[in-house]
């Protein structure tokens, strides 16, 4: 067979012989719109419906019923409770077209009253009626292709796009939110054993934050990750053996609109994941009296290890969207109980368990440099995952203190900042030398991923420095300068870090760093128009050389999220408003007037307009301080 000819679908042959036929009937409907229940316009070749969809549209000769293929439902059970049996999942003769379609048309069914809904055998809740968890996994297919004819691109989303986008999130995705064992999660999608809400989750996120190859259309995304945010999958009665999927859902939720739609309804998205976690007895999985609500689920250490790995992206989830809230953290790290992770996700569950000590993550900031002398060692089992946890545990108690001094500034408050100063000073004195160098240590082999994961936790103790240096007292002229050349210091090892990154590894990490760049932009900005800088001539052309290389990192981040689109724009605002020079006092005075941790903005150093709410539209409130327009408020009406 030629090139040519191989390269064409059983589906677009048959598209071809069809509409070439003089003998085919006007008035057939297509199969896509039989198989989906929904009026067809008979458009020929290709009718509106499937050419909004990208969906490949034959009229066949032989008449068809609406609904699935007889037959199917029980098939997909026998899948489900045999998953080793193999299946044509593609390609059949009979249902070429409807398994080639959109894998989103696939799990969404059509509704006169909604236009969307999701499937009942997609979700993970399950009612009295309903008490076998097998019976979820109905009307499941396997999703991985199998051998046969190429798919073109006009035919939308096919089974091999499916499975790029599965492997492209664990290679440029799941690095951020480390969730699923990569062995255990790929051999579930191709025996079809995933639950179906999951599976879309993981496919939905990953096609919009690295988009989609071109010439490839997804049809209806928006409205399936709309239908996600509003269904909970912990909402309802839950099995057990269900539960560890649900929460990695809702993280992935949570994740996703927090850096694409960070309003109140993203932070109370957040609040309440963490609120169930409470509940469910997860910040005490290592505790000897833990509670029962897992009954034999964590037998397993593998098991439980991938809990904890649930546990800590949810802590990191409550750190981000209350440092930028300025509110009080949800979760406390007084009262945890849960041990820091032992292995990689890397691996498969069948891998030994690491042997070694469990590691807590100390209640006092005083002790964590000594979890951090032996997780910035390389050659320690999950050393960048548990980092970032020890660096994030850092930035928290710099935000809470910062918070609190302006809110209610107390002698009390002055010596926990100064003695966290020096808890600061005890963790970057705990690490080795190889792990503050900014650049790649590529004589121990270590991998650009590792790399940027590391830069990311520099990030994080640069940034708590930061925090814990400004000053609101400017009653006293010798701290307040003192303090703010310190800023300025602290401000550098931040771009210092941003030097050394490369785009290609922005889905890799996570975007909330994108709050720190902003905040350094405005510091450095700050810098660049006080009255004293002019006089120095190289100081100015290095502020405003440091201020681009900040600006371009936002950029890169902004291609995928819209948290860094919308820090950009408050940035751009920003400057356009406040010029210079200022004096100690004015900038002293535009830090503090503005309620939020980091003045002059609502969270961590932000003046940003709440971004489009995934589901809902915003209406920006708008303030008037000293000339200064902006819409800030975290918690406005959206």
């Amino acid at each position: 067979m030629s090139p040519d000819a191989s390269s064409r679908s059983d589906s677009t042959v048959a598209h071809e012989q069809d509409s070439q036929s003089p003998g085919a009937s006007n008035l057939r409907v297509c199969d896509k719109c039989i198989s989906r229940k929904v009026k067809c316009d008979q458009k020929r070749p290709v009718c509106s419906r499937c050419h909004e969809g990208g969906f490949a549209c034959v009229y066949s000769s032989s008449k068809k019923k609406p609904g699935p293929a007889r037959g199917t439902r029980k098939a997909a059970r026998r899948t489900a409770k045999s998953p080793k049996t193999t299946h044509p999942c593609v390609g059949s003769d009979h249902d070429n077209g409807e398994h080639m379609s959109s894998f989103f048309s696939d799990i969404f069914v059509a509704s006169p009253a909604t236009g969307f809904q999701l499937d009942a055998d997609a979700g993970f809740s399950m009612g009295d009626n309903n008490p076998d968890p097998q019976s979820h996994f109905s009307g499941l297919t396997p999703l991985v292709p199998a051998a046969g004819p190429s798919v073109s691109s006009e035919l939308g989303i096919s089974p091999e796009m499916q499975a790029k986008l599965v492997h492209d999130f664990f290679d440029f995705v799941h690095y951020s939110i480390p969730l699923f064992r990569k062995e255990e999660f790929l051999g579930r999608y191709e025996n079809g054993t995933i639950n179906r809400s999951l599976l879309l989750t993981v496919l939905a996120v990953t096609a919009k934050s690295l988009g989609l190859p071109h010439g490839w259309q997804v049809a209806n995304i928006d409205d399936c990750l709309q239908q996600l945010l509003k269904d909970d999958p912990l909402g309802g009665p839950t099995p057990p053996a269900m539960l560890l999927d649900a929460f990695r859902q809702c993280c992935l939720l949570a994740f996703y609109r927090f850096h694409q739609g960070h309003g109140g309804d993203a932070w109370d998205y957040i609040s309440r994941l963490s609120r169930k976690a409470l509940r469910l007895g997860l910040h005490q999985l290592d505790s000897t009296d833990r509670y029962n609500s897992f009954g034999d689920i964590l037998a397993n250490p593998a098991n439980l290890e991938e809990w904890r790995y649930v546990w800590w992206c949810i802590y990191c989830l409550d750190s981000y969207s209350n440092i930028m809230a300025a509110t009080p953290f949800v979760l406390e790290k007084e009262s945890i109980r849960t041990a820091l992770v032992a292995t990689s996700l890397e691996g498969s569950s069948d891998s030994p368990v690491s042997s070694r000590v469990t590691q807590f993550l100390p209640t006092d900031s005083r002790d964590l440099w000594r979890i951090s002398a032996e997780m910035g060692s390389p050659d320690t089992p999950a050393s960048n995952f548990n980092m970032h946890i020890v660096t994030t545990t850092l930035l928290r108690e710099a935000a809470a203190i910062f918070r609190l001094r302006r809110q209610n500034p107390s002698e009390a408050l002055r010596d926990r900042r100064s003695q966290f100063g020096d808890h600061l000073s005890a963790v970057v004195l705990s690490l080795p030398p190889q792990f503050l160098r900014e650049a790649r240590n590529a004589f121990a082999n270590e991998s650009s991923v590792d790399h940027h994961a590391r830069l990311v936790c520099l990030i994080h103790l640069h940034a708590a420095r930061l925090l814990n240096t400004i000053t609101f007292d400017l009653s006293d002229n010798s701290a307040w300068t003192s303090s703010w050349e310190r800023s300025l210091a602290h401000s550098e090892d931040i771009v210092a870090v941003i030097r050394e990154w490369d785009s290609r590894y922005c889905s890799t990490v996570d975007p909330a760093i994108c709050l720190i760049v902003f905040s350094t932009l405005i510091l450095l900005y700050l810098h660049e128009i006080h009255e004293a800088t002019p006089g120095m001539l190289a100081l100015s052309e290095r502020l405003q050389a440091e201020r681009d290389i900040l600006l371009l990192f936002l950029e890169q981040f902004a291609r995928i999220w819209a948290l860094p689109r919308s820090l950009k724009a408050s940035f751009e605002k920003f400057i356009s408003v406040v010029h210079g020079p200022l004096s100690s006092y004015d900038i002293g005075q535009l830090l503090i007037q503005v309620p939020g941790p980091f003045r002059p903005w609502r969270g961590l150093l932000g003046l940003a307009p709440n971004p489009r709410d995934p589901l809902l539209t915003p209406q920006e409130p708008v303030i008037d301080l000293s000339g200064l327009d902006f819409s800030f408020d975290f918690f406005s009406p959206l």
